[in-house]
């Protein structure tokens, strides 16, 4: 007779599949942001804070000119299962700066396993430009075997004052999956973004975009220095409904980003950041 313990522990690993297959599409698909700033932020990416926004709009690798290291984990519903966890370069690459990423998401068997390649270059004094390119991986046992998709993004940033930034950004306009049945997994998004500088680098930012598999969102956010090692964030998010906060500590060279959120599709969501830039 297997002790009560053993048979919890059968009983759970027959409940993860069903569970994970279940809330795959609509939470993944609301978790393109996975570092602790964006997801304080409310998921505004198209003008983001952090040490590496430009993975979400490439257009902002045109500003950085050294090599940051940055590893991150999200955990929705507060669940191991649904843990992603990402590690991250962005480096020189004359004339602009290149970004590498690698993602998992979930647990061996039932996991998407994701990179990203992206470059960003000042293309004028008051304009940036940026492209990237997505393949997503997602092993599952059953109908989801081996789900595999390849996806393109790219962005532009426009300095409008020196206080005031406008972006605009598409990701996935073209899908190539060998299971095209599954595109919700791999939504488009196009967004359009405005960053305000208060003072003191802390800024108001919104975004509005169009999700293909949520429609359309608006988002608000700010972004508070409070103190030179200290910043604040907290951001919402309409359709679905989202509420964050979260804050960045610096412990030079490295510094600590920690968020909270609460999503109607994904319950409550962790999340945590380390970033290393390495020569500063």
């Amino acid at each position: 007779m297997k002790s009560p313990s053993k048979q919890w522990t059968l009983r759970r690993l027959g409940i993860i599949p069903v569970f994970f297959l279940s809330l795959f599409p609509g939470c993944y698909a609301q978790l393109y942001n996975t570092d602790a700033a964006s997801i304080a932020l409310a998921g505004c990416y198209s003008i983001g804070a952090g040490g590496q926004a430009g993975i979400y709009n490439e257009a902002i690798l045109g500003y950085e000119s050294s090599t940051i290291f940055q590893v991150s984990h999200v955990r929705p519903f507060v669940i191991k299962e649904l843990g992603v966890s990402s590690v991250s370069m962005q480096f020189p690459l004359f004339p602009g700066n290149m970004h590498i990423e690698l993602q998992q998401y979930g647990i061996p068997g039932y996991q998407q396993v994701n990179s990203s390649l992206g470059y960003g270059l000042k293309l004028s004094e008051i304009i940036l430009a940026g492209v990237g390119f997505r393949y997503y991986n997602t092993i599952s046992q059953g109908e989801l075997s081996y789900l595999r998709a390849i996806g393109f993004s790219g962005g532009v940033v426009v300095k409008v004052s020196k206080s005031t930034l406008l972006a605009a950004h598409i990701i996935n306009p073209v899908t190539i999956s060998n299971y095209p049945a599954y595109g919700s997994i791999f939504p488009s998004i196009i967004t359009f973004g405005l960053r305000k500088e208060i003072y003191a680098s802390s800024f108001l930012l919104s975004e509005i975009s169009y999700h293909s598999a949520s429609g359309l969102q608006i988002h608000i956010a700010a972004d508070y220095q409070c103190v030179d090692k200290l910043v604040l964030r907290a951001g919402y998010r309409s359709n679905p409904m989202w509420l964050s906060f979260g804050t960045e500590i610096v412990f030079a060279p490295v510094s600590v980003a920690f968020a909270m959120a609460y999503s109607t599709r994904c319950g409550v969501i962790p999340a945590l950041t380390v970033t290393y830039p390495a020569g500063k």
